[in-house]
């Protein structure tokens, strides 16, 4: 009986490495910065730095939903990098910001990611997608 208890744990032991080391970078963060609380309010900073970019991905945390891209998306113009007296990226780090993107008269700027993010990074950003939106539309 000892036998199959420890032949067993050692299979276990073996799953559990191999699906840690197979996990991208997020989901292992994410796995050692659990939430164990619905509430994004009382989550700690590693917590919400983990779950945020993967919430839409976790049914139990919330419900989230996939706004197809359009058939017509266009790149911005390219423009010439604006000169800025103050060092963006310790801001950015100071603020704790992901991505900061500069668009001055129809042509990108500036762009610019932290926290570990590329261009392809999610992040969940709650009603601040809604003011972006409406600022948007209204430009």
């Amino acid at each position: 009986m000892r036998k199959w208890l420890l032949g067993l744990l050692a299979v276990l032991a073996t799953g559990a490495a191999v699906f840690w080391f197979s996990a991208n970078k997020t989901t292992r963060n994410l796995l050692t910065n659990l939430p164990t609380d619905r509430n994004v309010l009382f989550w700690s900073t590693p917590q919400r730095d983990a779950a945020f970019r993967m919430v839409d991905s976790l049914p139990i945390l919330a419900q989230s939903s996939t706004i197809a891209a359009g058939g017509d998306v266009l790149p911005l113009p390219k423009g010439e990098r604006l000169n800025i007296d103050f060092d963006i990226a310790a801001y950015m780090r100071n603020q704790r910001t992901s991505g900061l993107v500069i668009v001055h008269d129809g042509r990108l700027r500036d762009e610019r990611y932290g926290l570990d993010f590329d261009a392809q990074g999610k992040w969940t950003s709650f009603s601040v997608a809604k003011s972006l939106t409406s600022t948007l539309v209204g430009a």
